[in-house]
């Protein structure tokens, strides 16, 4: 399966955000962003990543979300799904899709 087959439909759009987080992916395909905050390509894309997580595991994704922070020592940098959601970051698949992403928003 390649990236391809994850391009789903994404809102992105500001609201609530945990305090100290810029954004967070409360639900499958919604990517809600801090307010006072203006999104980068980079933040996007890593928050790309986590959709694409939340389809490839369902509502697991939440279980395995939080046993790879358990298992981490609670350290949110070494969560697993974090891991690979900075490492989209760099990825150009990602970053594409978040700028495709921002660019309907009216962002950039």
């Amino acid at each position: 399966m390649n990236n391809d087959d994850f391009r789903v439909p994404v809102r992105l759009i500001p609201g609530f955000v945990f305090p100290r987080y810029a954004a967070w992916v409360p639900f499958r395909r919604l990517i809600v962003y801090n307010r006072k905050v203006t999104p980068t390509r980079r933040l996007v894309a890593h928050e790309l990543v986590h959709v694409v997580q939340h389809e490839r595991f369902g509502v697991s994704f939440y279980f395995r979300y939080v046993w790879g922070w358990v298992l981490s020592g609670f350290r949110y940098w070494d969560i697993p799904m974090e891991v690979e959601a900075r490492e989209g970051e760099k990825d150009a698949f990602y970053l594409s899709w978040a700028e495709e992403l921002m660019r309907k928003n009216g962002l950039i």
